[in-house]
């Protein structure tokens, strides 16, 4: 059956969803024009296809395959909907990644640790935590990131040394690396076994992350979504070992930009209280989806940068496909270079979206075919709470427990649970090239991973749909 007709992005979406060139190859022809006359098979048997293969973007590890958080759920509750199950996924997932009370004193003791260490060689400094664990945004074992302010320092490289020698009769670590020719140099700490898989960042006299902490901590007090969407995208991107911006990842200040750009737009013309009150509506399962399709298909990375600062896309000063983020304290800063060739990124959120759309209500585990864990990650997190179960020490999804500062436990409210949400209709975006879609459905062809289906077409609305309700 051919594909209905289409308007120019919908042909832009089906021609992007179909690529399955490697990562190395997104943007480049070289050796498949018409120049390379060599058969399917001789390519195949290529050394330099197999080398250009090895750099495909990781997928989900195949290992990952817990979803711990399901015991939290409501017992006995009903779901009328895909995304009302979603979403209370969500609030389980979120519930399971707050820190355990051992995880917090863990955390608290090493940071004793370090001001101690700091202390006892530079007694005037200022020992600042920035980053993901001072918005609390941080998972159970995301790394440290800490900034000394100290007075009258001539030489940042030859002070990072004389904290690592202090650091490795401390006691504290396992391993001690210098990292001086980055271009902000910093002591990176790997801690003993018993204190987790953490490993704490050391920077001096280097501001620049402390500054975007009050920015990055408005917009979440402000957007009550943000934290939400952040951490389940944040274990996302972690699964797929694409969160570590130095290999070639995304890191956690430009992914909160991209939700923060997200929210700010609504590209899926969600009612707003959709947004202003997540909690209350039972939205986040909506928001997610419509995250994913919107940096799966419709955001137009190739032409325009994300600017957090205007509340919108602004224009690239020339096509690329590089990422572009721009710093929401000095525009001018792109904070996702990292991520060099974009559409082969962002496959990632295609992908997602179309095991979304294969979802139904008799999947006793949704967000786990998105997001998942490992054994490894189950067995860090007994290591650090001091128990086998990390699952017994959590608090049940429904009762109120009082938020800490930066990290530590968040209220994540949720109503009775005979509450049933009232779907709010909308109207389908009218299509401006007349298209017309048949039943609302159009067909791309979605590669969901390596052998999926040979790029088996499945039906993906043009929009998922606004008035809310899949069963």
């Amino acid at each position: 059956m051919k594909d209905p007709p289409s308007s120019a992005s919908h042909r832009e979406a089906r021609r992007r969803s179909h690529s399955s060139r490697p990562y190395a190859d997104s943007s480049s022809s070289k050796g498949e024009g018409p120049s390379s006359r060599r058969s399917r098979s001789e390519r195949k048997g290529s050394p330099r296809r197999a080398k250009s293969a090895s750099k495909t973007p990781p997928g989900p590890d195949e290992a990952n395959v817990h979803a711990p958080w399901l015991e939290l759920l409501p017992k006995g509750k009903t779901y009328n909907a895909v995304e009302h199950r979603l979403h209370y996924e969500i609030l389980a997932y979120l519930s399971y990644m707050e820190q355990t009370p051992k995880e917090r004193q863990t955390r608290e003791a090493v940071m004793a640790e370090i001001r101690r260490v700091v202390h006892e060689r530079f007694r005037n400094a200022e020992v600042n935590v920035f980053g993901s664990t001072a918005t609390g945004l941080s998972l159970p074992t995301s790394d440290i990131d800490i900034v000394l302010m100290i007075p009258h320092i001539q030489d940042v490289r030859q002070a990072l040394f004389q904290l690592s020698a202090k650091f490795k009769t401390s006691g504290l670590t396992s391993n001690v690396f210098v990292n001086h020719r980055a271009p902000v140099p910093i002591i990176i700490l790997t801690l003993r076994e018993e204190y987790g898989p953490i490993s704490v960042d050391i920077g001096i006299n280097n501001p620049a992350g402390m500054e975007g902490l009050d920015v990055m901590k408005g917009y979440l007090k402000r957007m009550p979504a943000l934290r939400p969407l952040i951490l389940v995208i944040k274990g996302f991107l972690r699964q797929r070992k694409l969160n570590d911006a130095s290999k070639g990842g995304l890191g956690s200040y430009p992914l909160a930009c991209l939700c923060i750009h997200f929210l700010q737009t609504n590209p899926g013309k969600r009612p707003q209280e959709y947004i202003d009150k997540p909690f209350e509506t039972e939205s986040l399962g909506f928001l997610l989806t419509d995250f994913m399709f919107y940096y799966g298909f419709e955001f137009p990375h190739a032409t325009s940068c994300i600017s957090v600062y205007h509340g919108k896309l602004i224009p690239k000063p020339e096509p690329s496909d590089m990422l572009c983020v721009r710093c929401p304290r000095n525009p001018e800063n792109n904070i996702s270079k990292s991520i060099h060739k974009a559409e082969a990124f962002l496959r990632i959120f295609k992908e997602a979206y179309a095991t979304i759309l294969q979802l139904n209500l008799a999947d006793q585990n949704m967000l786990g075919q998105i997001v998942a864990v490992n054994q490894k990650f189950l067995d860090e997190r007994a290591l650090m709470s001091g128990t086998r179960d990390v699952v017994q020490q959590l608090p049940a999804l429904n009762s109120a427990h009082p938020p800490l500062n930066g990290s530590g436990s968040h209220t994540y409210p949720c109503p009775p649970s005979n509450h049933q949400p009232q779907p709010h209709p909308l109207p389908r975006r009218p299509s401006s090239s007349g298209t017309h879609h048949h039943g609302g459905l159009r067909t791309v062809r979605v590669k969901t991973g390596a052998g999926a289906g040979a790029g088996r077409p499945h039906a993906l609305p043009a929009k998922p749909n606004p008035s809310g309700s899949r069963s």
